[in-house]
């Protein structure tokens, strides 16, 4: 495989406490083993020539020859380029005291950025490639925001995750959806804990509160 990273690390000086991270990456990955899915089967196997004999060997036809299983397992693929950018950063701070208790606030987020992510299912044929970026599968961005306080032994945070907007299929043809976008989404998730001693804690979280 060859891949290239480049990163920045920023922990400036005038704010304690706070970490901002950037990291670019590009990766091509040859000869992979992919956890394969649905799509990938029946795309390498149906629509690029020549057939893929390891993904077609997963499809199960009826007498009638129309598909009867696929079976989803591992896969050979000829190679995987995957491109983006990940963003993380995280500030903690203590904030004094509240009822006597000490205080400490903290903020966290992490995102991506998707520039490319290409499939190649047949090492024989570079020229057919499945593109999976800006698809359900690697929407162009997502990011998870995290609020949180600690109030001596009580722990609570909320979390905000945001997908963007995508397609169903970044590989089909206009004419062969009526409706190819899945849009942008938001959940917001809460979570806190108590810890009566370094052993044992009772937690309690509500995922998609406002679904």
């Amino acid at each position: 495989s060859n891949s290239t990273t480049i990163g920045v690390i920023l922990q400036p000086r005038s704010l304690p406490g706070l970490h901002i991270a950037v990291d670019y990456f590009k990766i091509n990955l040859e000869d992979a083993v992919q956890p394969a899915n649905l799509d990938l089967i029946t795309r390498a196997c149906y629509d690029i020539s020549p057939r893929t004999s390891s993904a077609c060997s997963l499809i199960t036809r009826k007498a009638d020859h129309s598909i009867q299983t696929v079976r989803i397992a591992p896969v050979n693929i000829g190679a995987l380029k995957l491109e983006g950018i990940d963003f993380s950063l995280d500030y903690r701070t203590e904030a004094g005291t509240l009822w006597n208790r000490p205080l400490a606030l903290s903020v966290g987020f992490l995102g991506n950025y998707n520039i490319k992510y290409d499939q190649i299912p047949d090492a024989t044929n570079p020229q057919n490639v499945l593109h999976y970026h800006n698809s359900g599968v690697a929407p162009n961005f997502r990011g998870n925001l995290t609020i949180g306080a600690q109030l001596d032994k009580l722990n609570a945070s909320w979390t905000v995750r945001y997908i963007s907007s995508s397609r169903s299929d970044s590989n089909a043809y206009p004419e062969q959806y009526e409706f190819n976008t899945i849009s942008s989404c938001i959940y917001n998730d809460l979570y806190a804990t108590y810890d009566f001693s370094d052993r044992f804690n009772v937690g309690y979280g509500v995922s998609n509160l406002l679904d």
